[in-house]
């Protein structure tokens, strides 16, 4: 009974207000910028910036095969069935 207590006194934020904290921030940009700022530096020739291109590369290729975007398969956001689940858990 307790436990039951303590899940009626939670209450989970807005919908809005979650998918605002879950938004990720851009995929390999710090990558990308280091590479942007080595080619400014460097008058725009791309030999000179060899280990910024192979990090975004490595990036890149680690982000595609995290998500299956390679494959043609996107994973699928669970997030939200989650949380519905846990908002009709607390309605009991």
């Amino acid at each position: 009974m307790g436990a039951r207590n303590k899940l009626k006194e939670l209450r989970l934020p807005k919908r809005s207000e979650i998918e605002r904290f879950v938004k990720q921030r851009p995929t390999c940009g710090m990558e990308m910028l280091s590479f942007l700022n080595c080619l400014k530096a460097n008058q725009f020739q791309d030999s000179a910036c060899v280990r910024e291109r192979m990090a975004l590369e490595e990036c890149v290729r680690e982000h595609q095969s995290s998500t299956g975007s390679g494959s043609g398969r996107k994973r699928k956001d669970t997030l939200m069935y989650h949380l519905k689940r846990l908002y009709y858990l607390q309605r009991r």
